[in-house]
């Protein structure tokens, strides 16, 4: 088994930068089993974690605070959710 580990040192991140690590991950899955070890996932960097095959914490790790927000018709922005787990 081929294994890639990602080491996660995040507290933020750009959506668009997310999304092409995502894709990259998503890529090559079949490849090899791609583990997430975060110290900091948070924000943008919380959905790369997800988006792996296995997320191994480390004993200091902080993960979550995958927030979502929308604009109404009004163009008011609006926090859907957002967590930290």
């Amino acid at each position: 088994v081929k294994i890639v580990v990602l080491e996660i040192n995040s507290t933020d991140g750009l959506v668009i930068e997310r999304n092409k690590i995502c894709d990259v991950i998503q890529k090559y899955r079949a490849e090899f089993n791609i583990v997430a070890y975060p110290h900091a996932a948070l924000d943008a960097a919380s959905t790369v974690a997800m988006t792996c095959d296995e997320i191994l914490a480390a004993p200091d790790s902080k993960v979550g605070d995958a927030i979502v927000v929308e604009k109404n018709m009004h163009q008011q922005t609006q926090v859907l959710f957002g967590r930290t787990f």
